[in-house]
């Protein structure tokens, strides 16, 4: 009857831990964490913002794109006069596209509201804001790559590593895609993969990692823009290659830069 009772307790005190994990991460309807707005361009309280910029907002996670629209994200100005524009979600950034260019030496405020849901359904804990005020002239400087990741003729790369590339200033996330990242082996065979832009910085994420004793070629080509629709130059091309018999570890490597919109 004792080792019975004993058994029936111990049961018991699993079922309540169990349970009380359970509550507090957040159940099991999701993640039980509330999504933030980790970066923007421009910067809040930037200056001198061109006016023929978008306006950006990355998220600290995945978010639901169908929350991401007109009504979650708005940018008013002067005052609170809305500004028209459409909005886009590509990865992990919003990014808000004026129908006019912005108007010179005004204030604009820009806001995402907590409509915008993560893929679990978490919103914001609150309205984010920020503001900045517009220039008198438009960005016409074209973007270039500061760095990548492995770096050009690299050899002995491992082959679960993602690639990396660094940019000269904040790039539109809707033009950094698998059609302008491309990345092929031997024989120009194209290698398959994800692609994340993260402002300044993308990472290519190859989905069967790579061939060891192979050379590659990673092409980041003229497709991918600025937040103001400037080009690269040319295309920018590197080759590395695989390492023989090495799956351990990664070169990825995250970049941060101050985001600068005056030249």
């Amino acid at each position: 009857m004792e080792r019975n009772w004993f058994f029936k307790y111990v049961v018991l005190v699993f079922a309540l831990t169990v349970l009380g994990l359970c509550v507090a991460c957040g159940g099991g309807g999701g993640d039980g964490s509330e999504p933030e707005v980790s970066s923007t361009a421009p910067l809040n309280l930037a200056v001198n913002v061109p006016v023929n910029s978008k306006i950006a907002a990355r998220f600290s996670e995945l978010m639901n794109y169908s929350t991401i629209n007109t009504e979650s994200f708005l940018v008013t100005g002067p005052g609170t006069t809305p500004v028209l524009g459409t909005v886009a979600y590509v990865g992990y950034t919003a990014t808000f596209t004026p129908m006019n260019s912005l108007t010179i030496a005004t204030l604009y405020t820009a806001t995402i509201t907590t409509s915008v849901r993560d893929l679990a359904g978490n919103s914001l804990i609150s309205n984010y804001e920020w503001t900045f005020n517009s220039g008198d002239t438009m960005d016409i400087f074209k973007p270039r790559v500061s760095s990548t990741v492995p770096t050009n003729h690299h050899m002995d790369i491992k082959t679960n590593s993602k690639l990396s590339i660094a940019f000269s200033e904040y790039m539109d996330p809707e033009t950094i895609t698998t059609s302008t990242f491309l990345v092929t082996g031997s024989a120009t065979n194209p290698v398959l993969g994800t692609v994340i832009s993260t402002g300044y910085t993308a990472t290519f994420t190859p989905t069967n990692g790579l061939v060891a004793d192979t050379e590659y070629t990673a092409t980041i080509t003229t497709g991918a823009k600025d937040l103001s629709g400037n080009s690269l130059a040319t295309d920018y091309v590197w080759t590395f290659t695989g390492k023989s018999g090495s799956r351990y570890g990664s070169t990825h490597c995250h970049f941060y830069r101050p985001y600068k919109w005056s030249r």
